[in-house]
């Protein structure tokens, strides 16, 4: 397989691409409004079933930050908590 037969991501599978709406300096990403949906109800769940509040969305807008009542000033990647 050469370059030109594989998707944007190296992947050959390319099923999943029509959900990339939006560009981005990171590359192409999901609609805001889905991305809003998703984290609000990953967020709901993990402060209900486990407690846990903090939360960091790397790469993340600041307005999907803000719409999320969340202050982009204090970003923190998950990956060093």
């Amino acid at each position: 397989m050469n370059a030109d037969e594989l998707g944007d991501n190296g992947t050959k599978d390319t099923s999943w691409v029509h959900y990339l709406k939006e560009t981005s300096n990171w590359g192409k990403k999901v609609d805001f409004t889905t991305r809003l949906k998703m984290y609000s109800v990953i967020m709901d769940y993990l402060k209900r079933k486990y407690t846990h509040n903090k939360v960091a969305l790397c790469k993340e807008t600041k307005a999907m930050w803000q719409k999320l009542g969340m202050n982009y000033k204090n970003i923190r990647c998950n990956c060093v908590w």
